[in-house]
This record gives structure tokens, sequence and C-alpha cells, in this order.
């Protein structure tokens, strides 16, 4: 006996609609609680959002800048501390954003204080012969 579709196999059973699957890779059953996450360290909070603050208002004159050593202090302090504590804190990944942005504010601030200390010297001596 040949089938619709030319061949003489038959076709496959299809699963009745009452038997049970596992459930997909990478999920958890129904009702199975998720692990809870550790509490965030205090301190990478707060390096992270002075950090964000730091190079936000730098952009007054660069006043902001000031805050930019006190986010990578804390960054650094919280990243030692919660690797010190073998996984009872948590908020690595927002001490670390701190610190860079603590990094990056700091040698930003450098280099504005660099170039007001330039501006500074070069302008009390004339330029070109023209004073």
């Amino acid at each position: 006996m040949t089938t619709p579709r030319g061949d003489d196999q038959a076709p496959e059973p299809q699963p009745s609609s009452w038997q049970s699957y596992p459930p997909a890779g990478g999920y958890q059953p129904w009702g199975a609680p998720y692990a809870p996450q550790p509490p965030t360290q205090g301190n990478a909070i707060a390096a992270m959002v002075v950090g964000i603050v730091a190079l936000v208002l730098a952009c007054g004159y660069g006043v902001g800048l000031l805050g930019s050593p006190v986010a990578w202090w804390l960054g650094s302090t919280s990243i030692r501390q919660i690797d010190a504590s073998g996984g009872r804190l948590g908020g690595r990944g927002l001490a670390q954003a701190g610190r860079i942005l603590g990094i990056v504010g700091t040698v930003l601030l450098v280099l504005l204080v660099a170039l007001v200390v330039l501006f500074i010297l070069l302008a009390g001596t004339p330029l070109l012969g023209l004073g």
C-alpha cells in the first residue's frame, strides 16, 4: 500500500497529547526556587554613583572630577571586601564600574590640573616677543 506521499513507508506515529516531555535544557521545572542572590555591597553602589556623577559634572569646568579619586578608592576597597567575603557579598560589577570610572576621571583631573598650571605659567610670559 502506498501513502499519499508516494513512498512505501508508513508515517511515524505522532506522540499523544497526554505524554509528558522533560523540561527544555537550562530551564528549571515549575515550582523550583532560584538560589537567592547575595546582598550587594554598599560601597559598590556608592563607587558607581560617584564615578558617574563625577564624569557628568566634569562638563561644568571640571569641578565634578574632584569626586573621581573617591570613586576609585571606593571601588577598589569594595572589590577587596567582596573578594574577601567568599561569595557572601555581591556587586563586584558595580564596584568595578565605579573603579574604572574613577580611574578615567582621575586621569582627566590630572590632565586638567596640568593644563591649568601650564596656562598660568605661560600667562606671565610674552608670546612671540609681543608683550
